[in-house]
């Protein structure tokens, strides 16, 4: 049986992707823990979900018959393995955090067959990303009181020296509170309690060592959709990587789609590092978002982590303002300019490094200086038959401007040798050539590069 992670809707094995969300489905067996007691506490009652590394299945206590959800391991590798050292650290997280809108972890332990689970409340609720679903996107009305308290959430793991490092829609579930007979009920969103969940990737900041132990070339952990620049390079994250995660999904609530999208993993994370996110207001016609805001959430998206807010806090308190028309303007850097992809990615391998780096080189998709700030005497354009259509300009191939830096060094060499005979003629080589009058200039122009010296019988004669 295959499970959608968005709906949570169960499927056949055959399928590979959701019918009703098109996402791909995570395989989880035939249930075998359905009905079985973990730790001699905990029934298991149906699988309701499957986290960055474990099925999440919603159990009952026995002692109390309290609703609790355990998350269980898939599959472990050994005591050793990566795997295995993760969820210990998961555990060992969400066991340090304690706030309102962070999900409580409860039990910790290991099954008979060394299959490790921890045991957390159990939220009834909806996702964020099942709202957005269902809405496209929402008023900041609605953005405000979602954005304060996961930006409060967060803030209180940061203080920790918790990284989560996979904020998204799908890990902010949106709980209904217990209403008391006689109180009223908010409208909209704003009696909503929010709650932080899956701290599965999540990093302890202080223990630098075992960060770096964990770290895989080739792997990265994290929804490429809100993974900040550094994290898809693959490079070790701080708080900072939380901010950028919080600037799509803030992006995402109030435009209705994220900055960026791509048909591939690959071209998803060389966006995230490269390309700058568009306005808002461009998205869609009918958006109307303040300038104030739009630089909060743009300075939230910077590539560099030290130009970003430096704490949720300080995000939501910029955001707060912007929404309230009290905001200040944000200082946003200047676009950066675009790096190599070869140079992003550390884990692509050289074969696909190589690929890379041969599209980039023969791309038509250059860019170009405007033809009115082009000197005269510096630009020349080709004439129609002058290269083949489709086809990239000979001289700007790299072999080519090699060969002609050597040939311009020999012959100067062999000027102040004296070895080169005095029927060649030599101009200045550091000087700039002087513009040539119309009967000067020459008739056949068979290329954008200087014609080479001949030497002809009527050289020779003088």
């Amino acid at each position: 049986m295959k499970l959608c992670t968005v709906c949570n809707g169960h499927f056949e094995d055959k399928l590979d992707a959701c019918p009703n969300e098109s996402y791909p489905l995570i395989y989880i067996g035939k249930h075998p823990l359905i009905g079985i007691i973990i730790g001699g506490r905990y029934k298991v009652i149906k699988a309701v979900g499957a986290g960055s590394m474990g099925v999440v299945y919603k159990a009952i206590q026995i002692s109390s018959g309290r609703e609790m959800a355990v998350k269980v391991l898939t599959s472990a590798e050994g005591p050793d393995s990566a795997h295995l050292r993760r969820f210990r650290r998961e555990a060992r997280a969400v066991s340090s955090l304690s706030h309102e809108n962070i999900v409580r972890l409860y039990d910790f332990g290991f099954m008979e067959d060394g299959q490790p689970y921890i045991v957390t409340e159990f939220v009834k609720g909806r996702t964020l990303a099942q709202i957005l679903r269902e809405r496209g996107r929402l008023p900041l009305s609605d953005v405000l009181p979602i954005a304060r308290q996961v930006c409060h959430a967060v803030d209180e793991a940061h203080r920790v020296g918790v990284v989560h490092r996979d904020l998204k829609p799908e890990n902010i579930i949106l709980q209904e509170p217990d209403q008391r007979p006689g109180s009223p009920a908010k409208p909209g969103l704003a009696n909503k309690l929010v709650k932080v969940v899956d701290f599965g990737v999540a990093k302890i900041a202080s223990d630098a060592t075992s960060s770096a132990s964990l770290t895989m070339e080739g792997k990265v952990c994290g929804s490429p959709g809100y993974m900040s620049p550094e994290q898809c390079k693959g490079f070790n994250v701080d708080v900072t990587s939380d901010i950028y995660s919080l600037g799509i999904i803030l992006f995402e609530v109030i435009s209705g789609s994220r900055p960026f999208s791509a048909d591939s993993v690959m071209g998803l994370l060389f966006m995230h590092v490269n390309e700058q996110p568009p306005m808002m207001n461009a998205l869609c016609l009918d958006l109307n978002v303040p300038s104030e805001v739009e630089q909060v959430v743009r300075k939230a998206l910077q590539k560099e982590p030290y130009e970003r807010q430096q704490s949720a806090l300080e995000l939501w308190k910029e955001f707060e303002g912007a929404c309230q028309g009290r905001g200040q303007k944000v200082p946003v850097a200047p676009v950066a300019k675009t790096t190599n992809s070869s140079d992003w990615i550390p884990f692509i391998g050289k074969e696909n490094r190589m690929i890379i780096e041969h599209a980039q080189r023969y791309s038509h998709e250059r860019p170009v200086k405007a033809l009115d700030s082009l000197d005269p005497e510096e630009f020349y354009l080709p004439e129609e038959d002058e290269a083949d259509e489709g086809k990239p300009a000979w001289w700007f191939s790299q072999p080519v401007k090699v060969c002609v830096l050597i040939g311009t060094i020999l012959l100067i060499a062999l000027t102040v040798t004296g070895m080169l005979p005095n029927i060649v003629k030599i101009h200045d080589v550091g000087s700039k050539p002087t513009r040539q009058s119309d009967s000067q200039k020459p008739t056949n122009r068979s290329s954008g590069v200087s014609r080479p010296l001949e030497k002809t019988a009527k050289d020779s004669n003088h």
